[in-house]
């Protein structure tokens, strides 16, 4: 069975997990990291899933190379700044937005060495 790498950024509580193991009859997910900013979410994913290494703040990622490089790679930036629930405050580079923050996955992805960048799949959820 084919082994796939996996690291979410804006993790929560791991919903990309959950639909990784409804998946694991085809294949042998290995869960490399997560990326959460609030403690509490993140140690709620680990009771739920296991106890995944968490990057943290996304800001202070540098890249994820070497032992964090993935084949797949999922994330779920705020939505409540572009959302209709929310505040539609926005979502502009260097606004500041919660939902600015995705701007942080294309700039880690260029720091990570050119042999290891590229994640076979990325998959970005964004709620209404």
């Amino acid at each position: 069975m084919r082994t796939v790498r996996v690291g979410g950024f804006f993790s929560g509580i791991g919903s990309h997990i959950s639909a990784c193991k409804r998946l694991s009859d085809r294949a042998d997910f290995v869960y490399v990291f997560q990326c959460e900013w609030d403690q509490r979410t993140a140690e709620a994913s680990d009771d739920l899933h296991g106890k995944i290494p968490n990057l943290g703040d996304i800001t202070k990622v540098h890249d994820i190379g070497g032992d964090l490089a993935v084949d797949l790679l999922y994330w779920t930036p705020p939505c409540q700044d572009i959302s209709n629930a929310g505040k539609m405050a926005g979502n502009s580079k260097g606004s500041g937005t919660r939902s600015s923050l995705a701007f942080e996955v294309p700039r880690i992805l260029s720091a990570t060495p050119e042999r290891e960048r590229d994640p076979a799949t990325s998959s970005w959820r964004r709620s209404p």
